[in-house]
């Protein structure tokens, strides 16, 4: 059977409500009184304002989640930034990452009537694809790449009663999709025994579904302002914050963490026969995707199809993704110029996907 995989960047989250990269402090800041998470905030912000001082002598982009989180990673590595001492600095990481739940959760409105929570559009359509396309074909292997860490598509898999594995653990389970979460994930708590656990949300909703915080449309899943609530072992705690890496640095110190999970990544696309590549902009910065894809797909596959999906107002995203395909394969790449919901007809009827697996 043929193997697809597909690689999903913030552009794919975009269209159910989460900010991309260079958006994302700006709905942060719109964040910043609420009361429970208010000091998190402004210790983040304070933070912030510490970097811009930077620019004097080097240049750091503080309206980019992505680097503001790695600069906040690399001052935790080397105990520097500004006038603050190491407490302070370890405080900051464990803010930042709050401040990135809060957002999403925010950010990311599942639509509701009563007890009744469905899909974001765009991840309902996509995990409607995803079950005709194992409806066709049960042995069909599909699996799904993202650097997101919000949970719309974990929701909407949920919904449609899609098993997912996340890869954590070894042995990869057998009839589930793959999905990858390749940065981590709001439902991915650290016990204090080192494990990384993920709390599926058939384990969430058994004992939380009416801790959800709802307006009057819509649901906020809030699974990782809630992680610490998670249990793993009987004698140790679950961290208060979800395991979340930074998309820019260096991640060879979280290989033991969620090593697992990179390494199956680059089998899947090492066997993979389709990959689409959606939403995600390719910065230069990240050179992990570069060396993971570059590396997996090193194989003896013959690729049929390396499509890529991005709006691309600027034309800068194309500049760089025609950097990562190889010789062999210009017959077989195309980038398109459109957003999620739009790749997800086109991928249909290129797979010969019926809908409602007919």
């Amino acid at each position: 059977m043929p193997k697809t995989v597909f690689i999903l960047g913030a552009g794919a989250s975009k269209e159910d409500g989460a900010p991309v990269m260079d958006e994302f402090l700006d709905t942060a800041h719109k964040l910043k009184d609420v009361k429970e998470t208010k000091d998190d905030f402004d210790r983040v912000f304070n933070a912030i304002n510490t970097l811009r001082n930077t620019h004097y002598k080097s240049y750091v982009d503080v309206d980019n989640i992505e680097e503001v989180f790695g600069a906040f990673e690399m001052a935790r590595l080397i105990g520097r930034l500004g006038s603050y001492n190491l407490e302070e600095i370890a405080k900051i990481q464990t803010s930042i990452k709050k401040v990135i739940v809060k957002t999403l959760e925010n950010s990311v409105k599942l639509p509701c009537n009563d007890s009744n929570i469905s899909p974001t559009p765009v991840y309902s359509e996509f995990a409607q694809l995803v079950s005709d396309m194992v409806s066709m074909h049960p042995r069909l292997d599909c699996s799904i790449l993202t650097f997101n860490y919000d949970m719309a598509l974990d929701y909407a898999f949920h919904y449609r009663h899609i098993y997912i594995d996340y890869c954590l653990s070894e042995p990869v389970t057998p009839n589930k999709v793959k999905l990858l979460k390749l940065h981590g994930s709001l439902n991915w708590g650290k016990c204090g025994c080192g494990a990384i656990k993920p709390w599926y949300l058939s384990e969430f909703f058994t004992n939380f579904h009416y801790d959800l915080w709802h307006d009057t449309k819509y649901c906020h899943l809030n699974i990782g302002s809630m992680i610490g609530k998670m249990k793993h072992c009987d004698s140790q705690k679950v961290t208060e914050e979800p395991v979340l890496i930074p998309p820019t640095w260096n991640k060879t110190e979280y290989h033991g963490e969620i090593g697992r999970v990179w390494s199956q990544a680059a089998i899947e696309l090492s066997e993979a026969d389709n990959i689409f590549i959606i939403g995600y902009s390719m910065p230069e910065s990240d050179l992990f995707f570069r060396y993971l894809f570059a590396l997996g797909t090193t194989s003896d596959t013959r690729l049929e199809r390396l499509w890529i999906y991005n709006p691309d107002a600027k034309g800068s995203v194309k500049e760089r993704a025609d950097k990562i395909k190889g010789r062999g394969i210009e017959r077989r790449y195309r980038f398109i110029k459109e957003p999620f919901s739009n790749a997800i007809s086109d991928i249909r009827t290129a797979l010969n996907v019926k809908s409602g697996g007919e």
